[in-house]
């Protein structure tokens, strides 16, 4: 009788272990602000709203040997998405790839092998000078995304950029809650009737 209590205790256990388990630095899907601002146990640098969302933004933080920003983002105050968006400058825009390189490596050293990798022409002007495949990049040329999945989260490492700009950012999003998250924000319309949009690279930093 009592191994047979014990093989029934034995699954709530391993259940008990698996929701402590972060989805994001010390966080997990669903909390609230103030558990969020909790665990990383300063003030955020800034916080603000944009269509029917809440973001706070913490500006000192280091992963992979960079510096870079982390953005947290609430629906209705349940934490859906999170954001690592590097700060790095640099004058030869081909730089960009290399630390983007530097964070792949260390992204697979800790998440394992990827479920997808892709490099997006959307123009091609640049495709056959690689000295010139950061300018690209800030053009928006050209794309390099890394993605990782499991049951709870997707995981996806992009180097992208408009108008000569270059960003750089992992975003965690929430498998369970991206679905409610999407549908908060298209009810967020405004007075034209035009539906608001989720919070992009432009917007959460």
């Amino acid at each position: 009788m009592a191994a047979l209590r014990l093989f029934a205790v034995l699954p709530l256990a391993a259940a008990l272990v698996s929701a402590q388990t972060p989805d994001f630095r010390n966080v997990s899907w669903g909390m609230d602000r103030a558990q969020v601002i909790a665990t990383e146990g300063i003030a955020p640098s800034q916080i603000r709203d944009f269509s029917g969302e809440t973001v706070a933004r913490y500006d000192s933080a280091r992963i992979g040997g960079l510096d870079c920003r982390v953005v947290y983002i609430f629906a209705k105050d349940k934490l859906v998405r999170t954001k690592y968006v590097f700060q790095q400058e640099h004058p030869e825009k081909n730089d960009f790839l290399g630390d983007f390189t530097l964070l792949d490596a260390f992204l697979i050293g800790t998440l394992n092998r990827p479920s997808e990798q892709r490099v997006s022409w959307r123009n091609e002007e640049y495709k056959a000078d690689p000295k010139h495949y950061g300018v690209a990049v800030s053009l928006g040329h050209l794309l390099y995304s890394t993605q990782w999945s499991n049951a709870r989260t997707i995981v996806t490492h992009a180097l992208s950029g408009e108008n000569g700009a270059v960003v750089h950012e992992i975003e965690y999003v929430s498998v369970d809650l991206e679905p409610w998250e999407n549908q908060i924000v298209k009810e967020q319309k405004a007075p034209a009737g035009n539906a608001g949009k989720r919070i992009e690279t432009a917007a959460a930093p």
